[in-house]
């Protein structure tokens, strides 16, 4: 909590600097992964605390040797499936975004300013809703929540290797000119 803490301190005092040497987005990102590994801290230590609190003492030698036997909650192949697709959707979207801003810097018009700051805050955006299924995640076991963002990385990685692979031109699309004009 306290790194987190500190990153986002760090990040507010000397946001200018950071914002002349890398831009605002660097800012931006410094501050939110900050509040990101601050919460992670929070749930790490109740988590630490709810399993000290309802640790029960065993009565016998074989409690010990035979472990726990609290039964896991298994999440329905239903919810996997479904958490894993929601997860590579929001990969596969927030990269195809990135590659539309990245190609919307290339077009001179007034729109594409605009589109692509839209397009990084909408990727920003998808890349936070997977992290925070994540974080649920460490709440609420047995939901099959954890998956998104693993499945968003996956979906992220998956898309940005088929576009470099069949050697897509997001400046050839005409719906993306179009608009942008």
């Amino acid at each position: 909590m306290a790194l987190g803490i500190q990153a986002v301190k760090f990040t507010n005092e000397n946001y200018q600097s950071i914002k002349a040497s890398s831009g605002a987005y660097a800012g931006i990102g410094l501050g939110f992964a900050g509040i990101l590994v601050f919460l992670i801290g929070i749930a790490m230590i109740f988590r630490a605390c709810s399993k000290g609190f309802s640790a029960r003492t065993p009565t016998s030698a074989s409690q010990y040797s035979a472990g726990s036997t609290q039964a896991v909650r298994k999440p329905s192949k239903i919810a996997q499936v479904f958490f894993s697709l929601l997860g590579i959707a929001f990969g596969t979207i927030a990269c195809l975004y990135l590659f539309m801003a990245g190609a919307a810097r290339f077009i001179e018009t007034e729109r594409a300013p605009a589109f692509v700051n839209g397009s990084v805050i909408i990727a920003i955006f998808l890349c936070l809703v997977s992290l925070l299924f994540g974080l649920v995640s460490l709440f609420l076991r047995g939901y099959a929540l954890g998956r998104v963002p693993l499945y968003f990385f996956i979906g992220g990685i998956l898309t940005y290797v088929a576009v470099r692979a069949f050697k897509i031109n997001m400046l050839e699309w005409q719906q993306l000119t179009d608009f942008l004009q």
